[in-house]
């Protein structure tokens, strides 16, 4: 056996054996998004990375997930795909339908509000993202998210998601 023969085969071992250790153990799922009202509109298809990132690198944009948990274990998917618009130490403000974070206005509106009977003011809060919390918006503004039920812990968070289409 030449070492042409002997590289190629050591490559397919080591391909074979990359793939059994995915599929025994695998850090990329894919998600589709099957709703008719998506709460990341222009994300139909994510790659969800289950390698949890440090918290101080989660920012401002990046797409987390997690399983559902209290509020939201009603939710049947797998696993729940949101966009961080505020991580910690940043100056959250829900007044009536407005929510800001360091006085940038990030969403606007709260539509579940109605629907749970609630009002607007119930949810105002002025006050400062606890360390390894984050403020999570959908781009839907018919999202349920972090207006309604809180910050997510980083505990709880997953990974990190890439929107594939």
């Amino acid at each position: 056996m030449g070492p042409k023969m002997l590289r190629f085969l050591c490559v397919e071992v080591a391909l074979i054996l990359i793939i059994c250790l995915l599929h025994l153990y695998p850090i990329i799922n894919i998600a589709v998004d099957q709703h008719s009202q998506r709460c990341l509109e222009n994300v139909k298809v994510a790659a969800l990375i289950h390698i949890k990132p440090n918290s101080q690198n989660i920012g401002r944009g990046d797409l987390v997930f997690w399983k559902p948990f209290g509020p939201l274990e009603y939710v049947k998917d797998e696993y729940i795909v949101k966009r961080v618009v505020g991580v910690a130490g940043d100056l959250l403000r829900i007044s009536g339908e407005r929510v800001t974070i360091n006085n940038r206005l990030v969403a606007t509106g709260l539509p579940s509000a109605s629907q749970a009977d609630l009002r607007a003011h119930v949810f105002d809060k002025f006050e400062v993202i606890p360390s390894d919390q984050f403020f999570v918006l959908g781009d839907n503004p018919l999202s349920y998210d972090s207006r309604y039920w809180g910050y997510v812990a980083y505990s709880n968070i997953m990974g990190t998601a890439i929107a594939l289409f």
